[in-house]
């Protein structure tokens, strides 16, 4: 027999039982039989599981094991305490005794303040029962019936009254997880700094690890439920988070250096589209800006970062950048105009250009002559190819 519960009669068995006079074990009778609730002389109350406030119990009963589970509650604090039962699926008996006035295990009167009983034909008043500080008592849950399942979650919460009912302060084990009591002995909620750290509490007040959404910002927080802030690497990406612990998204500059943060938080890396504009990320995440060699090709970022296209000047040149903003060197054909860019450099020529052993006549806008043009006060001719006919 599990320690922590005790057997319940069956109609004819504990008649047979009242008959001799034989104590049970504890059992709700039917009222053809009396209203009386019975403690079996030699159970083991000391063996029973201890409960604490706000320490929901599972309570599983099914129809072959209709034992009631009996949990030992010594409550730190006086005042009035809820009778909480969850996610049941049937009906439920729930019973508090008051183990000062029953430890010579003599029957109880049902109807007695002796034994305190909750159920869902009861007055909801009954869902609320005053302890004692240092007394002790037993809460035991059952059915309304024998041989009758049940399945539902049993705990004492909503507490009213002087003290802190979880007798101690700090960290606790509770549901699964962990809760931080405060100074005033209630649970933490929501986002709460402790200890110079951040923690996030969920509705159940247990303190959340990994990814957490609150009031539109994410979080993340590690193993022991620390929110992070500032640079944090998860699962292969950065990310950057505020002093408050809220993920970052858009654009962000840190140590000199201007990064950018997808819609997912994520630190992006090579060239992004951001507003219509192209930009290019080092693999560091930082933006980069002037002169900048990708795959082979020269870009030119602005000092915005923004990538330039077509006709720039830049330190005194001019350059001519593609559409997909590489620079373009050798001859170009822009506005129905041929121009040269240096096959080295991509600074756009003038004035007379020697390639392949002819020459040719680049205008002060960089444009190639063709036709007669007057140099230094000498009349030259140039063919449709800006080939020079008279050098």
């Amino acid at each position: 027999m599990i320690n922590n519960k005790l057997k319940t009669a069956g109609i004819i068995g504990l008649a047979t039982a009242m008959l001799l006079g034989v104590h049970v074990s504890a059992a709700h009778v039917p009222s053809i039989w009396g209203s009386n609730f019975i403690i079996r002389d030699d159970f083991e109350f000391d063996e029973a599981d201890e409960m604490n406030y706000d320490d929901p119990k599972h309570i599983q009963l099914s129809n072959e094991n209709n034992d009631l589970d009996l949990y030992r509650f010594i409550p730190t604090a006086s005042g009035i305490y809820e009778i909480n039962v969850s996610n049941k699926s049937s009906d439920y008996l729930v019973g508090i005794i008051d183990f000062e006035k029953i430890k010579d295990y003599q029957e109880v009167d049902y109807s007695s303040e002796n034994v305190h009983f909750c159920s869902m034909s009861r007055p909801e008043e009954n869902r609320f029962y005053y302890f004692e500080t240092g007394k002790t008592y037993y809460v035991f849950g059952w059915t309304t019936g024998q041989r009758a399942k049940a399945d539902y979650w049993l705990s004492l919460v909503n507490f009213e009254g002087e003290g802190n009912p979880y007798g101690c302060y700090g960290w606790i084990e509770r549901g699964g997880g962990l809760s931080y009591v405060n100074e005033d002995g209630k649970l933490a909620e929501g986002l709460t700094m402790i200890d110079g750290k951040w923690y996030f509490f969920d509705e159940d007040k247990v303190s959340k690890t990994g990814w957490v959404s609150d009031s539109g910002n994410w979080y993340y927080l590690d193993s022991s439920g620390a929110l992070f802030t500032g640079w944090q690497q998860i699962t292969g990406n950065w990310y950057f988070f505020s002093d408050s612990g809220a993920m970052i998204t858009g654009w962000k500059y840190d140590s000199g250096n201007w990064y950018f943060f997808s819609g997912s938080g994520a630190m992006v890396t090579g060239w992004q589209q951001i507003s219509g504009k192209w930009y290019f990320f080092s693999g560091s995440g930082a933006m980069v800006t002037g002169w900048q060699q990708i795959s082979g090709n020269w870009y030119f970022l602005s000092g915005s970062g923004a990538m330039v296209t077509g006709w720039q000047k830049i330190s005194g040149n001019w350059y001519l950048f593609n559409g997909s903003g590489a620079m373009l060197t050798g001859w170009q054909k822009s506005s129905g105009k041929w121009y040269y860019m240096d096959h080295s450099s991509g600074a756009m020529k003038t004035g007379w250009l020697l390639l392949s052993g002819k020459w040719y006549y680049l205008d002060t806008d960089g444009s190639m002559i063709t036709g007669t043009k007057t140099i230094g006060g000498k009349a030259y001719t140039f063919d449709s190819n800006g080939v020079c006919q008279n050098p």
